[in-house]
Formats: C-alpha cells, sequence, structure tokens
C-alpha cells in the first residue's frame, strides 16, 4: 500500500495512503473458511510484509484478522498501525503495564503488560495465531 502523504493539522496527526478495494480478513472468514493452502499462503505474504517492518524497525503489536485487508485478488495488506512502535525508540510512550492490543491474538509478554520487552517475536506469535484461526476456526485461548 503506498503512502502518498502524512503530517500534522494542528493536534491530529494524519496518513494519505493509496485506497484498496476489498475486505478484511475478518469479514471474509465470516463468510468463508480458507483452505489450507489458501491459509499458508496468506501467512506467507503476512510473514514476508512484517519482515520488512521489522527490518524497518517497526513492530506493530495488533496483529489480527481485523487489521489485515485482503485486495480483491486476495493479496493481503496490513493495516492500522495505530499502536505501532519503532524498535529503537527509547521514549515508551506505553509503560510497562499497560495493554494493548487485542486479547485474543496478543503474545505472552504483551499480555502481561511488558511493553518494553515486545519485538518482532511478539507480532511473530501474533500472525501464529491467525494462522492457528485460519486451520481450526477459532483462537487457542479464548475468555475474559
Amino acid at each position: 500500500m503506498k503512502v502518498y502523504e502524512f503530517g500534522q493539522v494542528g493536534e491530529q496527526y494524519f496518513i494519505a495512503s493509496q485506497f484498496v478495494a476489498g475486505e478484511t480478513l475478518a469479514s471474509r472468514l465470516k463468510r468463508q473458511q480458507l483452505d489450507m493452502r489458501q491459509s499458508v499462503e496468506l501467512i506467507c505474504q503476512l510473514a514476508d510484509a512484517l519482515a520488512y517492518a521489522h527490518e524497518q524497525g517497526i513492530i506493530h503489536r495488533d496483529i489480527k484478522p481485523e487489521n489485515i485487508l485482503l485486495d480483491v485478488h486476495g493479496r493481503p495488506f496490513i493495516l492500522d498501525f495505530g499502536l505501532a512502535r519503532r524498535l529503537d525508540d527509547d521514549a515508551n510512550l506505553t509503560g510497562d503495564g499497560a495493554l494493548l492490543g487485542t486479547p485474543a491474538y496478543m503474545s505472552p509478554e504483551q499480555a502481561r503488560g511488558e511493553t518494553s520487552q515486545l519485538g518482532p517475536a511478539s507480532d511473530q506469535y501474533s500472525l501464529g495465531v491467525v494462522l492457528y484461526r485460519l486451520l481450526s476456526g477459532t483462537t487457542p485461548f479464548s475468555g475474559p
């Protein structure tokens, strides 16, 4: 997804990006389960995208089906970098103890509120939960 411009107007930050017609993975799963081959291919593409973000020093911190857009050709895009953080950013705006993300997809360190411990492995864990959801129809853990 191309980013055309970003900036700030007053107190409001913005990103102007390419419009991609499609639906979220969560919406698709409400209509249709993907088969094993489709699931694995999708996760491989998402793993490549996450690897690129991690190489740029960015962790997403909220990988889940609602934040994955499938275009009309089925190509995935990772959405909503609102909770993302730069790995080299010493200013941890969400100190330890803060829970950010979606509990069913959180890594153990994220669920414990250890935000200073979050790194690429946390996103990879969440992507593994997405794969589990694709293959089994449920997340590995549920409850409050």
